[in-house]
């Protein structure tokens, strides 16, 4: 009888990282119950056996980020990973296996590349199930802005013009053409597409557990687990402590950049950054069709994905406002290493100083390369 593979595809920033270390934790228990988390993917995000699945390129960031700098690298890699994914198969007694990695919506994001995924993993059983969390678009694009700043890429925020950031639909935003071509790639598996709630009531955690009968399964607290929340009330001044810190190559900070936002977050707890409610009612003017033909399909999306407005949920008791930089400074000054707080004390003085500090803190070659966005952005509607 073949094994049942039950695949978690995503989408990205919906408590995917949470899933994976819980599965990774209750790996004996698991194995118990018949499931196998497989082990020789390691801990999760199952990556390895995504990359298998593209073809070569020195610019794919996957390939890059697994140190795969050649096709035949790429090569080995596939016989690596598959080989141990197949023989770990084979000697499990478990009867399911669960295969976790967002990133399939990234990276495989054509019905060609998500084929080659279904016949790779037609080698060890048959793909039963498929569960795919779907966010609201500007959620998800914010999320992806926080991440963005949490790694110190402080160049992909324009302040200026927060929402004119694509021309063309990226796939990630598209979710009438990720269910699309799921559905073709795995014609005869079971769909279930689960809706992911921007509300401190909703746990992606018991809802995955519910959604895949695990309820029987220890529960773990994530506590020990800090999922980094930047305020947004601290996020203007953020990306701009963080770009002029770049442009002056400021390393005494930059090298200290997590503990600043971890110091943040601390200091100002609220609720996280977002659009504001005319920039996200903008932006969700390109999704309100595809949503509402998501919505009748799959009503469960309906909590997920209607554009009604959700600030005062998230909100809550805190009021919105913006902390200046040399506020933001003066509260963890005193808790970073000298070198750092001072730099840290004399960007935000320089900050609140300048005419523009729009201009101070970013490079003109980035302000003309939104420019140039802007106007193709403007050139599509």
């Amino acid at each position: 009888m073949a094994k049942q593979i039950i695949l978690h595809v995503g989408t990205e920033k919906t408590g995917t990282t949470s899933i994976q270390e819980y599965l990774s934790a209750v790996r004996p228990a698991l194995e118990e119950s018949g499931w196998l988390y497989p082990s020789s993917l390691g801990s999760g995000p199952h990556i390895q056996l995504t990359a298998c699945c593209l073809d070569f390129s020195p610019n794919a960031s996957l390939l890059k980020a697994l140190g795969i700098a050649s096709d035949a690298q790429l090569e080995r890699h596939r016989e690596r990973v598959l080989k141990r994914l197949t023989n770990e198969v084979a000697t499990s007694t478990s009867n399911k296996i669960i295969i976790s990695d967002e990133h399939i919506n990234v990276h495989l994001c054509t019905l060609e590349i998500l084929e080659r995924l279904h016949a790779l993993l037609r080698n060890i059983g048959t793909i039963t199930k498929i569960v795919l969390y779907l966010r609201r678009q500007d959620r998800l694009y914010m999320s992806m802005k926080s991440e963005a700043l949490k790694n110190s890429l402080f160049h992909v925020h324009n302040l200026k013009d927060p929402i004119h950031t694509f021309h063309v639909l990226p796939y990630r935003f598209n979710y009438a053409k990720i269910v699309e071509n799921i559905q073709s790639a795995f014609p005869k598996s079971e769909f279930v597409l689960r809706p992911f709630i921007d509300s401190p009531d909703f746990d992606v955690l018991a809802d995955f557990r519910h959604t895949l009968r695990l309820t029987s399964l220890p529960v773990i607290s994530q506590a020990a687990r800090q999922n980094l929340s930047l305020p947004n009330a601290a996020f203007r001044s953020l990306i701009l402590i963080g770009a002029l810190a770049s442009k002056r190559n400021d390393t005494a900070l930059l090298s200290h950049w997590r503990t600043v936002l971890n110091l943040v977050a601390n200091r100002f707890p609220g609720p996280p950054a977002r659009l504001s409610a005319a920039e996200s009612a903008e932006f969700m003017t390109r999704f309100q069709s595809m949503n509402r033909k998501l919505i009748d399909e799959y009503p469960q999306l309906g909590s997920a994905l209607h554009s009604k407005d959700l600030d005062t949920e998230l909100t809550g008791s805190y009021p919105p406002s913006n902390l200046e930089p040399l506020t933001l400074s003066r509260a963890i000054s005193d808790s970073l290493p000298t070198r750092a707080a001072n730099t840290l004390e004399k960007i935000c003085f320089d900050l609140s100083q300048a005419d523009d500090d729009y201009a101070l803190a970013f490079p003109p070659e980035v302000r003309e390369r939104w420019e140039v966005i802007k106007q193709k952005n403007l050139q599509s509607h």
